[in-house]
């Protein structure tokens, strides 16, 4: 990330990594697949700082659907 110039800012360190991934990689994740890794930081976020509600049962699976092809396409790009 740094190489690229990618920094987090403050608090929002998170988003950093979301903005990177999403700059960087977007022709090897869906849209899908990006837009819910940035939902589920959100989530992580409102639920950590916020108090929020808890993640309905089927926004779990979907995010851990997206996660999975999340990891395994990263591990692909990065050769594992």
């Amino acid at each position: 990330m740094f190489s690229k110039d990618y920094r987090p800012k403050g608090r929002d360190h998170h988003v950093a990594v979301v903005m990177f991934v999403q700059d960087v990689f977007s022709t090897k994740f869906s849209k899908d697949v990006l837009d819910s890794f940035d939902r589920a930081r959100k989530l992580w976020h409102e639920f950590t700082y916020d108090n929020a509600e808890l993640v309905s049962p089927t926004q779990a699976k979907n995010l851990v659907i997206n996660a999975e092809v999340f990891v395994n396409k990263t591990k692909e790009i990065l050769k594992m």
